[in-house]
């Protein structure tokens, strides 16, 4: 789980480095949750289609409750 509460921007390299991450889960069959990205980040996960690469949920608490449904 990333949590992107905190993030107001991401660029290039910040995009390049959520795809190399996801990859790499994608390889051990595992997800990556996306938790609380603000207004901006939402709308660039959108635009480059990464909301269907990655689980996004609107908190934290959100992520935590998918992430330990999903465990179990």
């Amino acid at each position: 789980m990333i949590d992107l509460s905190g993030v107001e921007l991401i660029d290039a390299a910040g995009l390049g480095a959520l795809i190399s991450v996801a990859l790499t889960a994608q390889a051990s069959q595992c997800s990556i949750k996306l938790a609380a990205p603000g207004n901006l980040i939402l709308e660039l996960l959108e635009l480059t289609k990464l909301t269907s690469v990655f689980e996004v949920h609107s908190t934290l608490d959100a992520a935590t409750v998918a992430s330990r449904e999903q465990a179990a």
